[in-house]
Formats: C-alpha cells, sequence, structure tokens
C-alpha cells in the first residue's frame, strides 16, 4: 500500500527496538511504587482502612503523579524509534512510516 520494499527479517529486527522504553517505564514505574509504598503508613485494624487511608496518600504524593508524565514521554519514545525503524527497514518515506506506526501507538 504504501510502495516499501525491504526484508520482513530486518523490518522485525528494527521495529523490536520499540520495546526498550515499555522495559525502562517498567522498571522505573516499579521503583517509584516501591518507593511510595515504603513511606506509607498501613492501618492493621482492619482491610477497610487500608483502603480508605491509603488511596488520598497514593492520589497526594507528588512521586506518584510524575508516572502518567513519565510512560508519555517514553510512549513518545516508543513511536519515534517505530517510525524510524519502519523508514529504514522498508525504505518508505517518513510520512508512510508515520502513518504506519501511528495505527499500533495510537
Amino acid at each position: 500500500m504504501l510502495n516499501g520494499n525491504g526484508a520482513l527479517k530486518r523490518c522485525i529486527e528494527f521495529t523490536g527496538y520499540v520495546f526498550i522504553p515499555a522495559i525502562v517505564a517498567s522498571v522505573i514505574v516499579l521503583a517509584i511504587t516501591i518507593v511510595v509504598f515504603m513511606t506509607i503508613e498501613f492501618p492493621v485494624e482492619s482491610p477497610e482502612l487500608i483502603i480508605q487511608t491509603l488511596m488520598p496518600q497514593l492520589e497526594q504524593n507528588p512521586l506518584m503523579k510524575t508516572i502518567p508524565i513519565i510512560t508519555n514521554i517514553l510512549g513518545l519514545w516508543t513511536a519515534y524509534i517505530g517510525i524510524f525503524g519502519i523508514k529504514h527497514a522498508r525504505n518508505i518515506s517518513t510520512i508512510a512510516a508515520l502513518i504506519t506506526v501511528s495505527d499500533p501507538v495510537v
């Protein structure tokens, strides 16, 4: 459809790098979550109290507010890697690669 040419193996190799930001995001989010949960005090009286006190503490924590920002930045990095991976693997224009990559990313 977009008149690209190139080996499928090369395309898979290049687009495999798209998973790097997802791995980085997982590590960062896990580290932030561990740090946040180490600072929260859990009441031991009842499970209902844990839920009632945990949610406001998580919502007010500034580190938890950085997680969407970090994941959005790494999502843009994923799109960037995907666009230029497809562009060079299939020898197509940047616009054609953008069209190809934007469907799964969006």
